[in-house]
């Protein structure tokens, strides 16, 4: 089994991590990954799978505020792999180019998802030339049919040219990065064929295909018996251990605050203010400090009460890696599969087989 290297960058953080998650304290003492870290909540289309109140107005990561930041938090950043997008589209943002390379420059690793209906010529050679690392074409949907009935407002053959023609400059100009993956998403409608998507992108040129599950979002998405998968046991919401989000990574929302987790999309659990604290003082600040020691206690809350989702981020995936600790570290090009990530390569010509 390879191991995607987003899991090797801070092995001894994360160690320490989970100690303290096994040993409930309220206050670990080492900081988290920065999960990430949204351009923009902004966002293009209005997919079946992402839930939108409008709680949240619409707003886009000042740069100011990210220099500052980077100034300040840059050591505990150094080799993180940070995705620059949360609740939104990141390419709608007018400064995406000089946000990667802020990031880069910082000594992280950024990283995006995209939708792909934005990646234009222009801005697919500045990705390539920009210091990304990663980057996920969220097709979703792997044939017109099941595209549509996820993506509203794509298209899917317009999509598809985009990735195709982004693999093809990035060839063309002998980049070795972004690394690329394409995702698909297993769900009620797409479920039946999915595993066309293999043989269809084996030979695009891109480096991965991952074939994810979809998520609830903590029960947050409408419609959802429509899209879960047939027969998928629901994870328990009581009885269950805490959160491991709360002892390893955070999410800070284009306006500098904090969230806890993937699924607090519209910012309902807010934790701090990266504006006006330090990420030491929010991490271990009475709001975080609080929301552990309740679910130690086997109290959930808000989002958390009816979250299905956190099986999906339990650390069990410590027990894949625990063979380390004690030993030589991964190698960086060693790759684990959190997912259902399947490293393809750049065999193709930049063609999807018929």
């Amino acid at each position: 089994m390879r191991v995607d290297s987003f899991m090797v960058t801070g092995l001894d953080r994360w160690a320490a991590q989970h100690e303290a998650y096994r040993a409930r304290s309220p206050a670990p003492s080492q900081l988290p990954r920065l999960e990430c870290l949204e351009l923009t909540n902004d966002c293009n289309l209005r997919c079946a799978m992402c839930p939108r109140s409008g709680a949240r107005p619409v707003g886009y990561l000042d740069l100011g505020f990210l220099g500052r930041l980077l100034e300040r938090e840059g050591r505990w950043l150094q080799g993180q792999h940070v995705w620059l997008h949360f609740h939104g589209e990141p390419l709608l943002h007018p400064r995406l180019l000089e946000a990667v390379r802020l990031v880069r420059a910082a000594g992280a690793y950024p990283r995006l998802s995209t939708n792909c209906t934005l990646l234009t010529p222009e801005v697919s050679r500045g990705l390539i030339q920009s210091g990304l690392s990663y980057l996920v074409f969220s097709v979703d949907g792997w044939s017109p049919t099941t595209h549509r009935a996820l993506r509203r407002g794509s298209d899917f053959e317009a999509v598809t040219a985009n990735v195709l023609q982004f693999l093809r400059f990035r060839r063309e100009m002998g980049a070795t990065e972004p690394l690329t993956q394409v995702q698909f998403l297993d769900a009620g409608p797409t479920h039946e064929g999915i595993d066309r998507a293999w043989e269809l992108w084996a030979d695009s040129g891109v480096d991965f295909i991952n074939i994810r599950r979809i998520s609830s979002r903590a029960g947050q998405v409408r419609g959802w018996r429509r899209l879960r998968l047939p027969g998928a046991p629901a994870a328990a919401t009581k009885d269950r251990p805490p959160c491991w989000w709360l002892w390893h990574a955070t999410v800070v929302l284009c306006d500098g605050r904090v969230a806890p987790c993937c699924c607090d999309l519209e910012g309902s659990m807010i934790l701090g203010d990266l504006r006006h604290q330090s990420l030491a003082e929010v991490w271990g600040g009475p709001a975080y400090r609080r929301l552990r020691q309740r679910q130690a206690e086997g109290r959930f809350e808000g989002l958390c009460a009816r979250c299905e989702d956190w099986l999906g981020y339990h650390p069990s995936e410590w027990e894949r890696l625990r063979k380390y600790a004690g030993g030589a570290p991964p190698r960086q090009g060693d790759v684990v599969r959190v997912h259902n990530i399947v490293a393809v390569g750049r065999r193709g010509a930049g063609r999807i087989a018929e």
